[in-house]
């Protein structure tokens, strides 16, 4: 899974600049903290592999992107999944007429 994250986020950077920046991070309070339990803290949510392309990092986006982040999760001690945020400028007001149209349902 880490070796699949390093190679989307080599992708990603050649479109949106460099990231040296990648939280690998285990919750100061978990007990998943020998060296075979990355997964399962991953699965447990008590680990998180994840980096960030903003305007704070430096990030070459479009104008009308605010940010993408990559992120990995676990759906066992085996097997797990990278995924892709695409966030864009009009995110609220895209939320904010999403829950409009689900309100004008009930």
């Amino acid at each position: 899974l880490k070796i699949l994250f390093d190679e989307m986020k080599s992708r990603l950077e050649k479109v949106y600049g460099p990231r040296n920046d990648i939280t690998d991070r285990l919750m100061p309070d978990s007990i998943w903290n020998e060296m075979g339990d990355w997964m399962v803290a991953l699965q447990k949510r008590e680990r998180h592999l994840s980096t960030l392309w903003d305007g704070t990092t430096g990030a070459v986006l479009p104008n009308d992107l605010d940010h993408v982040f990559l992120y990995a999760m676990a759906i066992d001690d085996e097997s797990g999944y990278i995924a892709i945020e695409y966030a864009f400028v009009n995110s609220s007001a895209c939320e904010e007429e999403l829950a409009a149209l689900e309100d004008d349902v009930l």
